[in-house]
Protein backbone atom coordinates (compact mmCIF):
# COMPACT_ATOMS: atom_id res chain seq x y z
CA UNK A 1 0.00 0.00 0.00
CA UNK A 2 3.21 2.44 0.25
CA UNK A 3 5.33 3.37 -2.06
CA UNK A 4 6.42 6.43 -0.93
CA UNK A 5 10.36 6.73 -1.48
CA UNK A 6 10.39 3.61 -3.92
CA UNK A 7 12.64 4.92 -6.56
CA UNK A 8 13.74 8.43 -4.63
CA UNK A 9 17.62 9.24 -4.48
CA UNK A 10 19.07 11.48 -1.80
CA UNK A 11 21.26 13.12 -4.75
CA UNK A 12 19.90 15.40 -6.89
CA UNK A 13 23.43 15.04 -9.52
CA UNK A 14 22.82 14.59 -13.22
CA UNK A 15 21.31 11.06 -14.23
CA UNK A 16 20.43 9.39 -10.51
CA UNK A 17 17.88 7.19 -9.58
CA UNK A 18 15.83 4.99 -11.81
CA UNK A 19 16.30 6.05 -16.29
CA UNK A 20 13.70 4.51 -17.79
CA UNK A 21 9.55 4.14 -17.22
CA UNK A 22 6.69 2.68 -18.53
CA UNK A 23 3.08 4.11 -16.97
CA UNK A 24 1.87 0.45 -16.35
CA UNK A 25 4.24 0.21 -13.73
CA UNK A 26 2.06 -0.44 -10.58
CA UNK A 27 -0.75 -0.98 -12.93
CA UNK A 28 -2.77 -3.60 -10.89
CA UNK A 29 -2.06 -1.90 -7.74
CA UNK A 30 -5.08 -0.20 -6.97
CA UNK A 31 -4.93 0.01 -2.96
CA UNK A 32 -1.75 2.26 -2.89
CA UNK A 33 -2.12 4.68 -0.43
CA UNK A 34 0.79 6.83 -0.70
CA UNK A 35 3.48 7.57 -4.12
CA UNK A 36 5.18 10.80 -1.86
CA UNK A 37 8.17 11.41 -3.36
CA UNK A 38 8.30 8.03 -5.39
CA UNK A 39 10.60 9.21 -7.90
CA UNK A 40 12.28 11.85 -5.83
CA UNK A 41 15.50 14.03 -7.53
CA UNK A 42 15.26 11.06 -10.44
CA UNK A 43 16.49 13.68 -12.84
CA UNK A 44 17.17 11.07 -15.63
CA UNK A 45 14.05 9.39 -15.66
CA UNK A 46 12.48 9.45 -18.91
CA UNK A 47 9.40 7.83 -20.63
CA UNK A 48 5.76 7.41 -19.16
CA UNK A 49 5.08 7.79 -15.67
CA UNK A 50 2.35 5.93 -14.17
CA UNK A 51 -0.64 8.70 -13.83
CA UNK A 52 -2.69 7.09 -10.73
CA UNK A 53 -5.95 8.46 -11.57
CA UNK A 54 -8.54 9.65 -8.98
CA UNK A 55 -11.29 7.43 -10.10
CA UNK A 56 -8.74 4.09 -10.94
CA UNK A 57 -7.16 4.57 -7.55
CA UNK A 58 -9.83 5.75 -4.87
CA UNK A 59 -7.22 5.14 -1.62
CA UNK A 60 -4.21 6.82 -3.35
CA UNK A 61 -4.52 9.97 -0.84
CA UNK A 62 -0.60 10.97 -0.72
CA UNK A 63 1.01 12.34 -3.34
CA UNK A 64 3.21 15.05 -2.59
CA UNK A 65 6.44 15.16 -4.00
CA UNK A 66 5.83 12.25 -6.65
CA UNK A 67 7.55 13.45 -9.46
CA UNK A 68 9.87 16.22 -7.61
CA UNK A 69 13.38 16.37 -9.41
CA UNK A 70 12.23 14.90 -12.33
CA UNK A 71 12.69 17.07 -15.95
CA UNK A 72 9.01 17.43 -17.35
CA UNK A 73 10.74 16.92 -21.12
CA UNK A 74 11.50 13.46 -20.36
CA UNK A 75 7.68 12.72 -19.34
CA UNK A 76 6.24 11.61 -22.40
CA UNK A 77 2.51 11.70 -20.88
CA UNK A 78 3.07 14.71 -18.74
CA UNK A 79 0.05 15.89 -19.87
CA UNK A 80 -2.20 13.39 -18.92
CA UNK A 81 -1.45 13.54 -14.96
CA UNK A 82 -3.78 14.80 -12.67
CA UNK A 83 -2.97 18.34 -11.00
CA UNK A 84 -2.12 16.65 -7.96
CA UNK A 85 0.61 14.89 -9.05
CA UNK A 86 2.06 17.51 -10.88
CA UNK A 87 5.19 19.24 -9.26
CA UNK A 88 5.29 23.10 -8.41
CA UNK A 89 8.63 23.52 -10.49
CA UNK A 90 6.44 22.20 -13.67
CA UNK A 91 3.53 24.96 -13.38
Amino acid sequence: TNASGLFAVSSSNSDMGLLLITSDLLKTCYNINNVSSMFYCCSGLKGAVPTFTSATYPVLNVVSGYLTGVKKANITNADQLESRLVPAEWL
